[in-house]
């Protein structure tokens, strides 16, 4: 029969009748099923966090500052993006340090603390592992724990049901012309029925891949022949429609298994250290967010750039010391990875040394953060003996962080994930509504009007940077007012602290007066030349403001987490808080995307 004689049978019994319409969906419809399939891989072998479980019954444990009496709990604390370490303490009193591919036994008698130097034993997972079930109630990974050494057997899933698609193209495509299409339809839906049951009860590793072997094969094969055998029972005049049609209905199950979700847009307000660092953590830790930084002065324009940016931190009088070590430890850390990886020299932070001295003996010899800089130890009287004018000092190695050199590094990374840089002046925060979901106030001394916050006010420092390259060490006055921080392009001298002063302008008596305090820690300073001028206002306040509030207005609401208020401490707690900040957001953004009316948030 030509094709002249069939189209006339086509014109005769219709192009896309009653039995087509039938046909069509009865066969094509399950091609929705083969793209649940295909789809599956993805939602699989999802890789929760995880550490490895102990070897005893837990009776406290804890979880980067936040402790809890239930280990199955503990992951639902916390949303920090840090390598995961659980410490618990046993029935029997043993303290264990759960990391994901080991677990160490403290060998000495020590509190439930995250802070331990004594000996420690290092022993394998052979207990198994815990799993964050927060997200996801169970995949194949926390079934079978495919994780540290059998990571692997995961990754081989998606590879090897792709070769099973593969090949099922080639068999059953060429079957069908030889044993007709109809039966190899049948069979191969058969296939698909069975093998699917099959994967989905599976009881090993290994029979599941074999499962899912299989059922690629079919699945693809069906695929392939289905095409074929519908649009030979439609006329040309609907073919190339239904044809089209048959095929979407594949990628239609990627609307089954992931359902579309518009992105949170993020709007960060400020431009220093604090909203660089907090938009660059949002971008690592909160998926589906679009982040936009908006200001109205980017580097070298900022507070920041003026800052000193070494990492001593002083007391924040209504935060508690706990948080304020947590925040300067994360601080650090993140600090030092840089300092010891290629970008050190792009992002400016290196390691230094030196003294902080005392006129007095100080009512804390010993920090909160001693032992989170490196080799911390009292000054000897040889040492002191540089200080005719001190009585106590202290020796340690810290962190330098060049503001100038910093921020366009987080800026850049920023972008480099997708963010968004704008610059204007925001007058109100509501200017942002509705194009923005949720605001993260990074202000500083801008949240007196933005967030009617009367509490912060500027403290002026004003500092000299100098050329003075024989200066290789920190010396710091224990008030905090005179110091000597030597950095990668030239020295810096310090300061000033004059409480509610909001000039930008330098004066030139207290810039003798400053050098004049400088000379006297450290005399050989009478020969630096290039002296440059900088002014800055801390904006200062008790305490670091991080909350959350929900700002209503006409019906209207505005999710905003507030983090500001740092002061002269900024740089030392910048990554710290910016988590945190990090942390507050993500239960916004959890909250906007639950059934649950927002007003709960």
């Amino acid at each position: 029969m030509g094709p002249s004689n069939l189209e006339l049978i086509f014109d005769r019994v219709g192009h896309f009748g009653r039995y087509q319409v039938f046909l069509y969906f009865t066969v094509a419809f399950q091609n929705i099923s083969c793209g649940v399939h295909y789809l599956a891989s993805v939602f699989m072998t999802v890789l929760p966090r995880y550490a490895c479980r102990p070897p005893g019954n837990v009776s406290r444990v804890l979880f980067h500052n936040v402790s809890d009496w239930r280990l199955d709990n503990i992951w639902k604390l916390s949303s920090s993006g840090h390598e995961e370490q659980v410490v618990v303490q046993l029935q029997d009193g043993e303290i264990w340090e759960l990391k994901r591919c080991n677990r160490f036994r403290r060998d000495n008698l020590s509190n439930l603390d995250y802070n331990y130097n004594g000996h420690k034993s290092r022993f394998p997972c052979l207990d198994g592992y815990i799993y964050d079930t927060s997200k996801w109630d169970s995949t194949v990974v926390t079934q079978w724990d495919l994780v540290c050494n059998r990571e692997w057997f995961a990754k081989l899933i998606q590879p090897t049901f792709m070769v099973g698609v593969l090949l099922g193209a080639l068999i059953f495509g060429y079957l069908s012309d030889r044993i007709g299409r109809r039966l190899v339809l049948w069979s191969t839906s058969i296939g698909m029925y069975f093998f699917g049951i099959a994967a989905a009860f599976t009881l090993d590793y290994y029979s599941f891949m074999l499962a899912r072997f299989l059922l690629a094969i079919v699945s693809s094969g069906y695929l392939v022949v289905v095409f074929v055998y519908v649009t030979e029972f439609i006329g040309m005049k609907a073919r190339t429609t239904q044809a089209v049609g048959s095929g979407s209905m594949v990628s239609r199950a990627g609307s089954i298994m992931a359902p579309p979700m518009d992105p949170v847009r993020v709007a960060v307000v400020g431009a220093g250290v604090m909203g660089l660092s907090t938009a660059l953590c949002i971008s690592k830790l909160v998926p589906g967010c679009s982040i936009t930084v908006i200001s109205d002065k980017f580097t070298p324009e900022t507070t920041s750039d003026v800052a000193a940016g070494i990492l001593i931190p002083h007391v924040y009088p209504d935060t508690p010391i706990h948080k304020q070590k947590q925040w300067f430890r994360e601080t650090f850390d993140h600090l030092s990875a840089i300092a010891n990886s290629a970008e050190a020299g792009e992002a400016a932070v290196h390691l230094v040394s030196g003294w902080q001295v005392f006129q007095s003996i100080p009512t804390e010899e010993v920090p909160f953060w001693a032992d989170v800089v490196l080799g911390f130890r009292k000054m000897t009287e040889a040492e002191l003996k540089k200080f005719p004018q001190h009585v106590f000092g202290q020796a340690f190695t810290t962190l330098k962080c060049e503001g100038s050199a910093y921020l366009p590094w987080l800026e850049k990374r920023v972008k480099e994930r997708g963010g968004m840089i704008l610059t204007r002046r925001i007058e109100d925060l509501w200017e942002l509504h509705p194009s923005f979901d949720i605001v993260v106030n990074c202000s500083g001394l801008g949240s007196r009007q933005l967030a009617g916050d009367l509490e912060i006010f500027p403290v002026r420092g004003q500092l000299l940077k100098v050329q003075a390259p024989w200066v290789k060490h920190f010396i710091r006055d224990g008030s905090g007012l005179t110091y000597i921080y030597p950095g990668a392009s030239n020295v810096t001298l310090g300061g000033s602290r004059q409480k509610g002063d909001w000039n930008l302008s330098p004066d030139a008596e207290i810039s003798r007066d400053i050098l004049s305090r400088c000379c006297a820690l450290e005399p050989s300073l009478h020969g630096a030349w290039d002296i440059k001028e900088t002014v800055g206002l801390r904006p200062y306040r008790a305490g670091v403001r991080l909350q959350k509030e929900l700002l209503a207005r006409d019906g209207r609401r505005l999710p905003v987490v507030h983090h500001y208020g740092h002061g002269s401490g900024g740089f030392s707690m910048h990554w710290g808080t910016a988590l945190e900040a990090t942390r507050l957001l993500n239960e916004c953004v959890q909250a906007l995307r639950a059934p649950a009316p927002k007003s709960k948030m």
